[in-house]
């Protein structure tokens, strides 16, 4: 559940960034890591995962808006990474993350048997 949170602030972030809207419209905190509920509630389980398609959702929006050749510049208020760069790095933690969910299930399922 933190996980997924997570990957929906990057999102968010980066989109954020790339698109030039303001910061501050993230709907968890603490935003980075957001706070899951405790005990577990699966009204919110649910939300939270709208959340994510959501944001998966205005992140690709984005990402298609831009034209090929734009590709190669600087991304808004960077000196240091590309439009593209941005791109890539949010694939690259998406699939980070998503391997440790993965791990995370299959240790799960072993210790149910």
């Amino acid at each position: 559940w933190e996980l997924t949170l997570h990957i929906a602030y990057w999102k968010y972030a980066v989109r954020r960034n790339l698109d030039g809207s303001p910061a501050g419209g993230f709907p968890r905190s603490p935003s980075n890591w957001p706070q899951v509920p405790d005990p577990a509630d699966l009204r919110v389980w649910k939300q939270d995962r709208a959340l994510l398609k959501k944001e998966h959702d205005s992140f690709i929006a984005t990402a298609k808006a831009f034209k090929p050749g734009h590709l190669d510049r600087m991304a808004p208020g960077s000196e240091t990474y590309r439009i593209l760069d941005l791109l890539y790095g949010v694939v690259m933690h998406d699939t980070y993350h998503i391997g440790q969910i993965q791990l995370l299930k299959r240790l799960y399922s072993e210790f149910q048997r």
